[in-house]
């Protein structure tokens, strides 16, 4: 693989580990401070791992299409 394939890969597991946790404590923050809301907080974890390959080819998607450049024709 190409060296900016691979930055791109590691940088888009990167955001996508902040935005799984992120997501994580929000929704188990929202089951423990709101309880009205009938969240469990058991479904923090499993939005998490659903959010995560969501946010990994977004991430990915963007970075080669940001740094590719336009071409010409």
């Amino acid at each position: 693989m190409e060296p900016r394939l691979i930055n791109y890969c590691l940088r888009s597991f990167l955001f996508a580990i902040a935005f799984s946790t992120g997501t994580y404590l929000f929704i188990w923050g929202l089951a423990a401070i709101h309880q009205e809301s009938d969240v469990p907080s058991g479904a923090a974890l499993p939005l998490a791992l659903w959010t995560f390959p969501a946010f990994f080819l977004g991430s990915l998607i963007v970075h080669v299409i940001r740094r590719s450049g336009a071409r010409r024709h």
